[in-house]
């Protein structure tokens, strides 16, 4: 899934799983997960926290160091300013694919792809024809002062689902565009719109 901060994408991971078997990937999940090490926090309060000032990352004179002062900001220059340029533009690329092969799920959804080096290589991995790309798009919800955008991947299918509706609306929509591409994507239950 593709889209800007807010647009429905976890909301919709979550709200597919009474509906079909996946596994839910992140490609933010590895730099998540070294953050919440070294602030020693658990994943659920790294969420709730990201975008306020957090007292760690505060200068001994109480003011906040203007780059680093949220969590978010923090993640960001990690990933951007660290880990990219130590290990490649692939790495968090890598990093899922790696998770990917850890399990017998035969469908992932992946509901932070915002970058086209990391999506890409597990494009490549997976082959085009096995991916489809989900843009979500929101009112009000863009990608102003963020890093990531909308891409495209070359021969690999791609929809556009607006998201604006209910969470059940958002999520029929994006179970309908997995059905499509893959029919035999195994059911846990078949929602009346899926038997018409």
């Amino acid at each position: 899934m593709n889209g800007p901060p807010h647009c429905g994408k976890d909301t919709a991971v979550k709200q597919l799983v009474p509906y079909i078997h996946f596994m839910h990937l992140k490609f933010a999940a590895p730099l998540k997960r070294m953050v919440c090490g070294l602030l020693n926090i658990s994943m659920s309060q790294l969420e709730e926290l990201k975008d306020t000032p957090y007292p760690m990352l505060q200068l001994d004179n109480g003011s906040i160091i203007a780059e680093y002062g949220t969590i978010r900001a923090l993640l960001i220059h990690l990933s951007e300013n660290v880990l990219k340029p130590l290990y490649g533009q692939h790495f968090f690329g890598k990093a899922l694919w790696n998770d990917a092969r850890s399990t017998t799920e035969k469908l992932f959804l992946v509901s932070d792809s915002g970058f086209l080096p990391e999506a890409a290589y597990v494009i490549g991995k997976a082959g085009h024809k096995n991916v489809l790309q989900l843009r979500i798009h929101r009112q009000g919800c863009t990608f102003d002062g963020d890093s990531r955008s909308y891409w495209s991947h070359e021969y690999t299918p791609m929809r556009e689902i607006h998201n604006n509706m209910t969470k059940h609306d958002l999520t029929m929509r994006v179970l309908s565009a997995i059905l499509r591409t893959w029919p035999e994507t195994e059911l846990l239950r078949q929602p009346d719109w899926i038997k018409q």
